[in-house]
């Protein structure tokens, strides 16, 4: 349910967080590294 204000946005982040939800399942070690790629993805998409 992306908001109507920045649907784009929020698809695009949930599209990203939904691809490292995965990667986390199989590498849980690389989690930490992932979590820093969320942030960067997070800002400079919205």
């Amino acid at each position: 349910m992306p908001s109507i204000s920045h649907p784009r946005t929020n698809t695009r982040a949930e599209e990203v967080a939904r691809k490292l939800k995965g990667i986390e399942r199989y590498n849980p070690n690389c989690r930490p590294m992932l979590e820093d790629y969320v942030q960067y993805v997070l800002f400079y998409y919205i």
